[in-house]
């Protein structure tokens, strides 16, 4: 079970290390620049409505790509490189606080 939840925790680090950046760099340029295929026209920005804050955060998709980059994409990758060089118990602190961030 052991070997199993580290490579599924491994998994996620590469997915989350390549999704996240990817998306939440082409969600801040849908905000700056018009794209061909814009992130506008797969998340209309009436979806933050709800959202307290709306009129100054959520204005574009900017502010949440940049979220989705640093908050998910960032410890991710941090996870990997400290996994190449330290070994497992860096990584396993790394996988928390990626994890945790994840939550918050």
């Amino acid at each position: 079970m052991n070997k199993a939840c580290r490579g599924f925790s491994l998994f996620m680090n590469w997915f989350n290390g390549i999704a996240a950046p990817v998306c939440g760099i082409w969600m801040m340029l849908s905000a700056l620049c018009n794209l061909p295929l814009s992130w506008n026209d797969w998340m209309p920005l009436s979806i933050y409505d709800p959202f307290p804050f709306r009129d100054v955060f959520f204005t574009s998709h900017f502010w949440s790509g940049l979220a989705l980059l640093l908050v998910n994409g960032v410890p991710n990758i941090v996870a990997l490189i400290v996994r190449r060089r330290n070994g497992m118990a860096g990584w396993v602190n790394w996988c928390t606080i990626a994890g945790a961030l994840l939550v918050i």
